[in-house]
């Protein structure tokens, strides 16, 4: 089996694809109507595909943020991603939030490539926040970070659970 990460931007069938996946993660959500992907998500954003024979398993990115919205995220005053102010969102601030590490159940064997490109982007942000989903998400998040010597350290890295 062929593994790669693809690092691109963000085009429509790309977020078709992410959400997709998305599915099997984030059961509350219409993915009927993608206009919340396409507000939020965009050329400017790069995402870091997961490619197991040239399909798309998994995949990570940053949005560049506001720095209220930041301080915002680290005041608990969001549970999650959805309520965001749009306006807040693709700022050149220097403020990053993660909106997912995402890996399809079947595919999980392949992650360690998907965590060395997290790992190297990672390394190029100061200001960092990330919101998980579930208790494995969190521990897997606050172990990576923490491991690679950056989460609470030298940078601004926080990792909460909704």
């Amino acid at each position: 089996m062929k593994v790669e990460v693809q690092k691109r931007k963000i085009t429509k069938n790309v977020i078709k694809s992410i959400s997709e996946i998305d599915k099997e993660f984030y059961t509350r959500f219409n993915y009927d109507d993608l206009s919340w992907y396409y507000e939020r998500y965009n050329t400017k954003n790069d995402i870091f595909l997961l490619l197991a024979d040239n399909k798309i398993v998994g995949y990570f990115l940053f949005i560049e943020i506001s720095k209220s919205l930041f301080d915002d995220i680290c005041q608990l005053k969001y549970d999650n991603d959805y309520d965001f102010p749009v306006k807040d969102l693709n700022c050149k601030s220097g403020y990053f939030y993660m909106p997912s590490v995402i890996v399809k159940k079947d595919y999980r064997f392949l992650s360690v490539s998907l965590i060395r490109a997290l790992y190297k982007e990672v390394k190029n942000k100061d200001k960092l926040v990330v919101i998980t989903v579930s208790k494995n998400g969190h521990r897997m998040a606050s172990k990576v970070l923490t491991f690679l010597g950056i989460a609470n350290k030298k940078k601004d890295i926080r990792v909460y659970m909704k």
